[in-house]
């Protein structure tokens, strides 16, 4: 009977920083969303901008993990870390003395660049930390962490919109990035053991981002993981104009909602292990992209037949959050685990085609946002449609995919 090996205190205290830095990723995203009709009408602009808050974050962030994989992989991962945060600090605050919406957008996009380090090298040094099934299992539980961000920022975004304003969100938003870069920066070690001196070199990055292009179940499971970022970006672009201009719900209600929603994420993670443990990474993967496959039917059809409430509307978003729960962290394990000398590249293209993906998908549903509740079923749908095509063309063979097929049982 195969086992793994608990975490020791030490890790757990590296793990609990470099999950608050990691979480701090995607704050960028969840804090401002219950602001995003109060900043539209506060810069004169309209939906298909303003959307462009969450896409052109989602565009810096994805894009800029190119850079900082292999540049970690020579230089490691800390000063990199401290550099992006420092960035994403500054343009934070700067973004909250906007005046105009082209001046946004662009802070967003650099706030995305900053940001990107927080995602990319956050799951990089897990990685470093944690390998093959103790990352799938011991990670998803770190996963769990990184789910507090749609818990929380929301509603605290709510709250500090119906208080304080939408500027408030950003200052704030910079001083929790602030204080997870000082704990960073006195914990947490360099966690890169295996420094590539021509990971920054044109051949270097040529060679390691040619052999991962050439792997197929390496590219179709980030597609995957992909996939399942696509499912939240998608409905964050999307619910703030739904709840609080359809049905005219309360920036803090909303908030409120949302919360409820990103609770499936944390339930999701907390069943992730168990599912791993009994039928396998492989097919725990295939049982979320099953899951969002069937909740964008009853989404569909609930729209096709004009019963769309927000009840509704919050238990499919809340099922379809429990998916992604169960399709990232296993994507995340089968694409890095073969590739110990290259993990920082590995890391940044994973992140980078998973992040494009997801910008892709939210820049897409953001030109049908007049539609709502519709453009979100449809999107969903289509998700689901790729997801389970990915999954069904991964080759078996492949050891990155064999590896975690079989079931084991395992104690945690």
């Amino acid at each position: 009977m195969a086992s793994i090996q608990p975490v020791s205190w030490h890790e757990v205290k590296l793990l609990s920083v470099i999950m608050f830095v990691a979480l701090c990723g995607m704050l960028g995203v969840d804090i401002h969303l219950a602001s995003l009709p109060h900043i539209m009408t506060y810069l004169h602009t309209d939906k298909t901008h303003m959307q462009q808050s969450i896409s052109l974050f989602l565009l810096g962030l994805g894009g800029s993990l190119l850079f900082y994989g292999p540049l970690s992989d020579r230089y490691g991962r800390k000063p990199l870390v401290i550099i992006g945060m420092t960035f994403a600090i500054v343009t934070s605050v700067m973004c909250a003395f906007s005046t105009s919406i082209q001046t946004f957008l662009l802070l967003r996009l650099c706030q995305g660049i900053g940001s990107g380090v927080c995602m990319g090298l956050g799951r990089t040094m897990v990685a470093d930390l944690l390998q093959g099934a103790r990352l799938a299992a011991i990670g998803s539980y770190f996963a769990l962490g990184i789910s507090l961000s749609p818990l929380i920022a929301p509603t605290l975004g709510g709250y500090i919109q119906h208080g304080l304003g939408w500027q408030a969100n950003f200052i704030v938003l910079g001083g929790i990035l602030t204080l997870a870069l000082v704990l960073y920066s006195v914990i947490c070690p360099e966690t890169n053991q295996h420094l590539n001196k021509q990971a920054v070199t044109m051949q270097g990055l040529y060679h390691n981002y040619a052999a991962l292009l050439s792997h197929a179940a390496f590219i179709r499971v980030t597609l995957m993981a992909g996939v399942g970022l696509a499912i939240s970006m998608v409905f964050a672009t999307l619910s703030a104009f739904i709840f609080q201009n359809q049905f005219h719900l309360s920036p803090i209600t909303y908030g409120w909602l949302i919360t409820v929603v990103g609770i499936g994420a944390f339930l999701g993670k907390l069943i992730c292990p168990f599912l791993i443990a009994r039928i396998g990474s492989h097919q725990t993967l295939g049982a979320g992209l099953s899951i969002l496959f069937l909740a964008a039917i009853a989404l569909i059809v609930l729209v096709a037949i004009q019963q769309v409430t927000v009840f509704f509307i919050t238990l499919i978003a809340f099922v379809c959050l429990v998916s992604q729960s169960l399709i990232i962290p296993n994507a995340l394990a089968l694409a890095l685990s073969a590739f110990p000398e290259k993990r920082g590249a590995a890391g940044a293209l994973y992140g980078s085609l998973q992040m494009l993906f997801a910008f892709v998908s939210s820049a897409v549903v953001g030109l049908f946002s007049n539609n709502g509740v519709a453009a979100l079923a449809m999107m969903y749908g289509v998700l689901g449609v790729m997801g389970i095509l990915l999954f069904n063309r991964l080759p078996h063979h492949d050891p990155l995919v064999t590896q975690a097929t079989e079931p084991k049982k395992r104690s945690l």
